[in-house]
């Protein structure tokens, strides 16, 4: 019997992949790399990633006589014919900072994928545009732009969640400070905080009676920090977006004109009433 050939096929459901080894001559042991750092020595192994985008996976398949030439494939992950296979509430999950996923509830992610649906849906054209009875069937849409709007909803979310965080945070130490005015030998056992985000500092006391309390103030308190911060996850997403629209030839305000773009006017009469009529003042389209 010779050594191996390797081998393999896959099926994937989302950022899951499921692998089946196919070599042939009876391999007895397996390496496989994912091609995002992780390996395994199971035969058929399941492996779910991280993140969406394409992985070379490779292959290697032993015997008593030997061990195969390593066999590569070029996977696609949370792709499927231009789609995605993934849900745009998965996508939000997995685009923002772990310590704020609980931060915006599924009403608040719904109303904003859908602001922002009807906002792309007149501007998709690559790879394929999105019929308007589509608007709001994530499924009709083009991964690509599935992954820019969920994106640009992961942004919306922290800076929204930042504005609010500080605005209750200056209320909570308004009202602490009113409650406790006369307890003045108590206050000065108290530990001043304080956090920065952004150009706003927010500062509250901490004592032994509320000290469970401010601790999640401060864990939030930082995690809104980090990602309003300069280089932080406002940053961060800011630059990818940027860098899908002008892939897309979207044109978005915050990421300036197009590089080599073409302006030109719409055919026929701008709707001023009725489904995507116009909210955002758009009277040219950017292609």
């Amino acid at each position: 019997m010779d050594k191996p050939i390797a081998y393999f096929g896959y099926s994937k459901k989302g950022l899951t992949i499921e692998f089946v080894d196919n070599s042939l001559n009876s391999p007895t042991a397996w390496a496989w790399d994912f091609g995002d750092g992780n390996q395994s020595t199971t035969k058929n192994p399941t492996h779910t990633y991280l993140a969406l985008g394409s992985y070379v996976v490779k292959l290697t398949a032993t015997n008593a006589e030997g061990t195969s030439e390593p066999f590569e494939m070029n996977i696609s992950v949370g792709l499927v014919d231009g789609k995605i296979d993934i849900t745009l509430l998965e996508l939000i999950d997995k685009y923002m900072p772990s310590a704020l996923r609980g931060e915006a509830d599924m009403r608040e992610k719904i109303a904003l994928i859908q602001n922002y649906q009807l906002y792309l849906q007149p501007l998709v054209e690559i790879p394929f545009k999105v019929n308007e009875q589509d608007t709001h069937n994530e499924r009709a849409w083009p991964g690509m732009v599935n992954m820019l709007l969920a994106q640009m909803v992961t942004m919306d979310i922290i800076v929204q969640g930042a504005n609010q965080f500080i605005s209750n945070a200056v209320i909570g130490a308004i009202d602490t400070e009113e409650d406790n005015e006369e307890e003045t030998p108590e206050k000065e056992n108290q530990d001043l905080k304080s956090i920065e985000t952004g150009p706003t500092k927010t500062e509250w006391y901490e004592n032994d009676y509320g000290v469970k309390k401010s601790e999640a103030i401060k864990n939030i308190a930082q995690a809104y920090s980090n990602a309003t911060k300069a280089g932080g996850a406002i940053d961060q997403l800011k630059v990818i977006i940027c860098q899908q629209a002008s892939r897309l030839r979207i044109y978005l305000p915050m990421c300036g004109q197009l590089e080599h773009n073409t302006v030109v006017p719409r055919v026929g009469k701008i709707k001023t009433s009725g489904h995507n009529a116009n909210p955002f003042g758009i009277t040219k389209r950017m292609t």
